[in-house]
């Protein structure tokens, strides 16, 4: 590990403060800005219920913890919880829906869902402090500062971080686990381990994934050998009973606690699974209530688990979501399918990163190559590497449905400390090296500088909907169907022209990406917002995503396409390039308006009719 002068490391971690503020404030608006992202009402709700009655099956597919914090603020003001009988008494169902509609009950809602949002901002911070740390520890300070910029400025993480999500809080834990982990591998300290197991039971609590870190701290515990004298000595069956007592018996106690132990040690046999793979059902279509219990009269069957029920059967229904897929939504480059796609997350990411962060990622490859200076010791780099590739493959296989990029953000932050080191090349210990090496790292000293400005001003192009960002490469790589696209608004703003020149990319987010990678419903109180502007418009239908018009339907909703002869219509994106196509025909009018990219505003004139 590299030692920097104090008075560097102090300039660095100032550096990180004013990043961390300056994130801070640019979240501030867009959790303020957004409207309800969709079913987060639903996630609302499934906390408030969690933390007011203690029942853990609202939304059981997600652990609870992310859900728990941002309903803080409505427990803590009394805010009117959905009654059990409220929510149907079937206790496979998915409850959180119904919830998430008996939520808006509140009239103060809106305000819960922000400060709700503030609350989950907690999870961002404990990323790019551990980030920061890991990559600090690992290279320095500089390199530190480096990966926590990575974080801050990535619009998914930033897009996402501002939301009630299960996503950002598992990108957060993950790598502080990983990070102390490794630094057990290090030091073999049993406070460490210890310390190890409590934040790896809180990932778990965060996001299901992550359980994927199990197995992988076991095979990085085989390829570590004890370094020191004593604990060579030290029988190498003592310290696998110290992983699994002090690391992971200590993450389970740390599940149970999140649950309150509910349903814990109960027998196998009792549990009520859906998935194919944990039924007995032969077929996705088979009726899962007639076999449901298949461990009832088995040997197995009578073993209890030592996890709470909603936890197992949250895993078993994220199992049978991915079974019986979302009926043909998988969307990627002009094309729906049944299924989804192995490619899906690695071109969500090749579209959706800031080239600058692409380019200094394959620079972090070159580097490694040609200079032994950017590597570390083959199994610390193993170490680095291994979790954010796992979890990165384990998702991507998957492939029951493809809609969501967002997956694959508890991955990003190990490829955040890998980029890092590129700081290496800023330090001032050049005098041993030849002068092609000291060439080349010049060479990437000002690679470094051109990457951090373009992925700063690519990020700055979206905001604040980070969650509609599409890099420049957006615009340049073709897609194999060639959907006819909406032509130029006849009225653009100022600022929207900036952001085409500056970002190219962010007007094809269409052809290449839809649903939570573009409109998540996050722009319709913009939208209400840009309506009330406008008195001259009376009437429009809609047709938005998202849950705020659930609350209050601002407009009268459209009816089928035939109907639309004239008048003022508003759709959502997602509707516009819907697979049954019924909306397909207004991309032969021009917009009058559009919204972030995400809400095309049509007015056809009288004598128009739909194609």
């Amino acid at each position: 590990m590299t030692i920097d002068h104090p008075n560097k490391r102090r300039r660095v971690v100032k550096t990180l403060v004013l990043l961390s503020a300056l994130i801070l404030l640019f979240e501030a608006y867009p959790i303020i800005r957004n409207s309800y992202v969709y079913n987060e009402n639903g996630r609302l709700a499934s906390g408030l219920i969690k933390l007011s009655r203690f029942d853990f099956s609202p939304f059981r597919v997600n652990p609870p913890l992310p859900d728990v914090v941002a309903a803080l603020p409505a427990r803590l003001s009394g805010a009117y919880c959905p009654e059990r009988d409220e929510l149907g008494l079937n206790p496979l169902e998915r409850t959180e829906y119904t919830a998430g509609s008996l939520f808006f009950r509140n009239a103060n809602h809106l305000l819960l869902l922000r400060l709700g949002r503030f609350c989950e901002l907690i999870f961002t911070l404990i990323g790019v402090v551990s980030t920061y740390y890991y990559a600090r520890w690992l290279f320095n300070a500089r390199c530190g500062a480096i990966a926590a910029a990575l974080w801050l400025f990535s619009p998914m993480m930033n897009g996402h971080g501002g939301l009630i999500s299960h996503d950002v809080a598992g990108a957060a834990l993950a790598i502080a686990s990983c990070a102390l982990f490794h630094y057990w591998l290090k030091v073999r300290r049993r406070e460490t381990l210890f310390l190890c197991g409590l934040v790896l039971g809180v990932a778990q609590l965060c996001k299901t994934t992550l359980l994927v870190l199990y197995p992988i701290f076991f095979v990085l515990w085989l390829l570590f050998p004890a370094h020191s004298q004593s604990n060579t000595e030290r029988p190498r069956r003592r310290e696998a009973k110290l992983l699994f007592l002090h690391c992971f018996a200590t993450s389970i106690l740390i599940i149970n606690i999140g649950y309150l132990f509910e349903g814990t040690f109960s027998p196998l046999g009792d549990f009520a699974f859906q998935s194919k793979l944990l039924s007995k059902r032969q077929r996705i279509d088979q009726d899962y209530r007639i076999s449901k219990l298949r461990f009832k009269d088995s040997i197995l069957g009578k073993i209890p688990i030592p996890l709470p029920e909603n936890y197992v059967l949250g895993i078993d229904q994220q199992r049978f979501d991915f079974e019986i897929g979302l009926k043909g939504a998988s969307y990627m480059r002009g094309r729906y399918a049944e299924n989804g796609w192995f490619s899906y997350y690695a071109y969500a990411l090749l579209v959706k990163t800031p080239v600058g962060t692409i380019v200094a990622f394959f620079l972090t490859l070159g580097a490694l190559a040609v200079s032994q200076r950017f590597r570390l010791r083959a199994r610390d780099e193993l170490a680095l590497w291994l979790p954010g590739l796992t979890i990165f493959l384990f998702v991507s296989s998957q492939r029951g449905f493809s809609v969501h990029s967002r997956y694959i953000l508890p991955a990003l932050p190990f490829f955040f400390v890998a980029v890092s080191r590129l700081g290496l090349a800023f330090s001032p210990n050049e005098s041993s090296e030849s002068g092609s090496l000291k060439t080349k790292g010049k060479t990437i000293r000002f690679a470094m500088v051109v990457c951090g400005l373009w992925t700063i001003i690519s990020f700055a192009s979206a905001y604040p909907d980070e969650l509609a960002y599409f890099n420049e490469l957006a615009a340049l790589i073709p897609t194999p169907l060639a959907e006819k696209a909406p032509l130029e608004p006849l009225n653009v703003d100022v600022g929207t022209k900036i952001r085409r020149i500056v970002n190219p990319g962010l007007a094809h987010g269409r052809r290449h990406l839809i649903d939570s990678n573009l409109d998540w419903g996050q722009n319709d109180l913009v939208f209400l917002n840009w309506l009330k502007e406008r008195p001259e418009i009376s009437e429009i239908r809609t047709e938005l995503w998202g849950s705020y018009p659930d609350a209050h339907p601002p407009v009268p909703k459209s009816n089928e396409p035939e109907s639309l002869k004239h008048g003022w219509f508003a759709i959502s994106v997602n509707h516009s390039y819907d697979r049954k196509r019924k909306y397909r025909y207004l991309l032969e009018y021009q917009p009058y308006y559009v919204i972030d990219n995400c809400i095309y505003v049509f007015h056809l004139p009288d004598g128009d009719s739909s194609q």
